[in-house]
């Protein structure tokens, strides 16, 4: 090329000359926009069946690959030992009047527990036995 072609060239590239020379004529035709406005409407209508139809599944366990791993060994012993047997439930007690450090608050607190775990009253055992957990029995 000579100095004066490249002072008045407007293309960067041979890239650039292809889309302007061959894919531009193609695409800003009356054939190549509806090919266009059609395949962006096929992807659109696909994308959102795709969002529509995912289903979240996270499991923490897909990161343990390491099967030495103490947490691995232990959320497999959970997984195989303790199954999940329903949801969890937890009862929150919030008195300010209450002196929980008392025997006689203590002893409260216990029959509350009893109660709740035996579910007296209930016309089916809703609590798994040996399953309720609580603080207040290590203090007793």
């Amino acid at each position: 090329m000579t100095e004066k072609s490249e002072e008045h060239s407007t293309v960067a590239s041979y890239t650039e000359i292809f889309l302007l020379n061959k894919w531009a004529p193609e695409l800003f035709s009356r054939v190549g926009k509806v090919s266009v406005i059609f395949v962006f409407s096929v992807w659109t209508i696909f994308a959102t069946y795709g969002v529509l139809n995912v289903k979240i599944d996270f499991n923490f366990d897909m990161f343990l690959t390491d099967k030495d791993m103490t947490m691995y060994k232990y959320r497999s012993a959970e997984r195989n030992y303790f199954a999940q047997n329903g949801e969890t439930i937890n009862v929150y007690t919030n008195s300010t009047d209450v002196n929980y450090f008392s025997e006689e608050s203590q002893l409260k607190m216990y029959e509350f527990e009893e109660t709740i775990s035996r579910c007296r009253d209930c016309s089916k055992s809703w609590i798994l036995p040996n399953s309720l957990r609580s603080w207040n029995h290590s203090r007793i």
